[in-house]
């Protein structure tokens, strides 16, 4: 495949840019067993989204190492080119983002927010299957909630 250099960022952009707001950080599963304040809850969540930043960007960076200078020009490539990063590094770390935050537990009392933060996450990630091309350049349709609501609970790292 061929990728001409001036796509090489946009295509870095959308996907960073898709990442974040399919991230938008939560946290779901509570054994019962201990409690957890939000302030730890923050800082767990906020890592999980940390760690999945790097992993986009090493994941981007090999990418593009392996395009070995060569992109496509036509629509088709390009398009080909965005399907791949989305399948071989977006989509992965976004399964994986949800799995983490699906084993974080919520602080007492915030419960519904939380849940409400990874029914968001769990629903771009969906849609991001479905749409991979389409999540590379940020427009699958409701992205973004999920970031809006972690957001508004005080997540930063996401």
């Amino acid at each position: 495949m061929t990728v001409n250099k001036r796509l090489i960022a946009p295509i870095v952009a959308a996907l960073t840019i898709a990442l974040i707001a399919a991230a938008g950080c939560g946290g779901g599963g509570d054994d019962g067993t201990a409690s957890i304040t939000k302030a730890e809850f923050v800082k767990q969540a906020n890592a999980v989204c940390g760690k999945a930043q790097k992993q986009l960007e090493s994941g981007l960076q090999a990418f593009i190492a392996g395009l070995k200078g060569e992109e496509p020009t036509d629509p088709t490539g390009i398009e080909a080119a965005r399907a791949e990063a989305a399948e071989t590094i977006l989509l992965p770390i976004m399964h994986r983002k949800v799995e983490e935050f699906r084993s974080l537990a919520a602080p007492p009392g915030d419960e519904d927010r939380v849940k409400a933060i990874v029914k968001a996450l769990e629903e771009e990630d969906e849609k991001a299957e479905k749409q991979p091309e389409q999540a590379v350049k940020y427009e699958v349709e409701g992205f973004g909630r999920a970031d809006n609501l972690a957001n508004e609970y005080g997540l930063s790292g996401c």
